[in-house]
């Protein structure tokens, strides 16, 4: 196969150099997998309004947009994928590398294969970091290196509360990355890698993060908390109640609940309920530059890729992800010309159909 066209060839092309578990690994979804083909097909539901005749200079295209107060050059950013190094050696460190073309936000899983030193030391984009709350000490500790690597944000996802194989993986008796690779930055912390281990994998994760225990993930850093896994507005109200810094709409790429919603149909409710008090981002489901610009159009601040970023990097390491950003880079340039726009921030909800949504 020559260079990829579409995402979709990237993803044909990944499929051929990844294993069979692997890529039954990322691939899948939860049960039927009903969400995970949602996700996608729930974007073709979407129309766009193109807008002729505007005067458009190629010269004063800005695709940059600011997320938490940071500035990032593409409102597409990679999501966390724990344990990278299954699909490539260079892992997270190549992620970064490939993002900083386009200075791009990259979102690292707390199950990294490479350190947040390492990492931070490549990127020239924002970087948050992702957790799961284990154990306090856990948490504590991953927060507190990041920050001090210089990542900018802390994204809590509340969506994994039980480690929960897909049939997939059931079927192939496989459970993701190897232990001993799991988490690089608990490395030379073995006391606290043997509470990680002991929950994920003989227990599930079992101490799940509350409402009333927001205040203390706040108290760790002076970084801004944004709650992944919210797919209601009472929910995305709550996370206002308690001043959190964002919101990302998010069901886990179809991997936890099946028969939820996709994402890019619970975030209109959420937008119409929260929309001017917290900033919003969606992930689940992208895969054409129109699915970035039907998400901005609908309120999101910014989007977040996760499986695409798995076939950039397993195919071409860090020149993969910059092949993976580049395909939408161009295909959300092509659609903004037909809508008439030099500018993210001229994107706007009378640019997109909803025949499934009424308010």
């Amino acid at each position: 196969m020559g260079n990829p066209v579409s995402l979709y060839d990237l993803e044909a092309m990944a499929k051929t150099v990844m294993s069979h578990n692997v890529w039954d690994f990322l691939a899948g979804g939860a049960a039927d997998e009903v969400t995970l083909e949602r996700n996608t097909s729930a974007f073709r539901e979407i129309s766009i309004n193109p807008r002729y005749l505007a005067d458009l200079n190629k010269t004063k295209r800005n695709l940059s947009t600011t997320v938490l107060g940071k500035e990032i050059g593409i409102p597409i950013m990679a999501a966390p994928t724990g344990g990278q190094s299954m699909f490539h050696p260079g892992a997270e460190v190549a992620v970064a590398e490939g993002a900083a073309k386009y200075r791009a936000l990259t979102t690292v899983a707390t199950g990294s294969s490479k350190t947040v030193e390492e990492i931070a030391k490549v990127a020239s984009g924002p970087l948050w970091l992702q957790v799961y709350h284990r154990h306090d000490d856990v948490t504590e500790f991953m927060i507190k290196k990041a920050e001090t690597a210089g990542f900018s944000a802390v994204v809590l996802t509340v969506d994994g509360i039980n480690t929960f194989p897909k049939e997939r993986d059931f079927r192939n008796d496989f459970y993701g990355s190897p232990r001993e690779v799991y988490i690089a930055d608990l490395e030379h912390r073995p006391d606290l890698l043997a509470k990680v281990v002991e929950s994920d994998y003989e227990s599930g994760i079992t101490v799940r993060p509350t409402w009333e225990k927001l205040e203390w993930f706040k108290s760790l850093s002076s970084m801004p908390l944004i709650i992944k896994g919210i797919m209601t507005a009472q929910d995305a109200e709550k996370c206002v109640k308690h001043k959190v810094d964002g919101i990302l709409v998010s069901n886990h790429g179809g991997r936890i609940v099946d028969t939820s919603l996709a994402t890019i149909e619970a975030l209109p409710s959420i937008v119409d309920c929260v929309g001017d008090q917290i900033e919003i981002f969606l992930d689940s489901g992208i895969r054409r530059g129109t699915d970035v610009f039907k998400a901005l159009a609908l309120g999101a601040k910014a989007v977040l890729v996760g499986r695409p970023v798995a076939w950039g990097l397993s195919v071409d390491g860090s020149n993969g992800i910059e092949t993976m950003f580049e395909i939408l880079k161009r295909e959300l340039e092509s659609v903004m010309n037909f809508a008439g726009i030099d500018t993210i921030d001229a994107i706007e909800d009378s640019m997109v159909n909803l025949g499934w949504y009424m308010k």
